[in-house]
Formats: structure tokens, C-alpha cells, sequence
């Protein structure tokens, strides 16, 4: 990236400090975030529930399903839906706070 007019900083897609960042956000959610922590829950039951659904996920494996499994299957592509929506939340605000102490930081806040 050496092209890159902002340096090596958070700015650069491929940064170290960019990625610890998002794991942190994402540790964060699924420690402390009871709305994350209670979806998570949902998800790990759905799938102890129907086995087939743990290997679709965890294994890329292709099963025929009956309509319960098939309607847990759907239901538990909706609970991750709503967990990546969490995460992207996360991360927009992790990134403000960021933004905010940096700017603080320079002086300019």
C-alpha cells in the first residue's frame, strides 16, 4: 500500500491495527452486548436442535431438509442477519470514538 496518502494507520484496509480493531468490536458484542450474547444463544440452540443445520454452517455440507428443518434453517440465517447488523453497528461506533479521540488527541475537538 504505497500509494496510500494516509499512511499506515488505521486508513490502510489491510492494517493490523484496523483488524485488531474489528475482532475487538466483535469480542466486545459477544461478551458483553446481552442482545448479541441472547442471539448467539438462539443460533447455538437452532442448531443443537438440527444437527443438519450445525453442518450446513460448519461444515458446507448440502442435506435434504424436512419443513421443520428447512423453517429452522431460515430462522437461523435471520438470527445471523440480525448478528452481522449488530457487528456493523459496533463498528461504526467503535470507528466515531475512535475518530473522536483521535481528533482529540491533535487538539482539534
Amino acid at each position: 500500500m504505497d500509494n496510500n496518502p494516509y499512511g499506515n494507520g488505521l486508513f490502510d484496509l489491510e492494517s493490523q491495527e484496523l483488524n485488531d480493531c474489528i475482532n475487538g468490536v466483535d469480542y466486545e458484542l459477544r461478551h458483553n452486548n446481552s442482545e448479541v450474547i441472547e442471539i448467539c444463544r438462539k443460533i447455538e440452540r437452532l442448531k443443537n436442535k438440527f444437527p443438519k443445520i450445525r453442518e450446513i454452517f460448519e461444515e458446507d455440507d448440502i442435506f435434504p431438509l424436512n419443513y421443520k428443518e428447512s423453517e429452522a434453517l431460515k430462522q437461523t440465517i435471520d438470527l445471523y442477519r440480525e448478528l452481522i447488523q449488530q457487528k456493523y453497528y459496533g463498528i461504526f461506533f467503535r470507528g466515531g470514538r475512535e475518530c473522536h479521540n483521535y481528533y482529540k488527541k491533535m487538539g482539534i475537538i
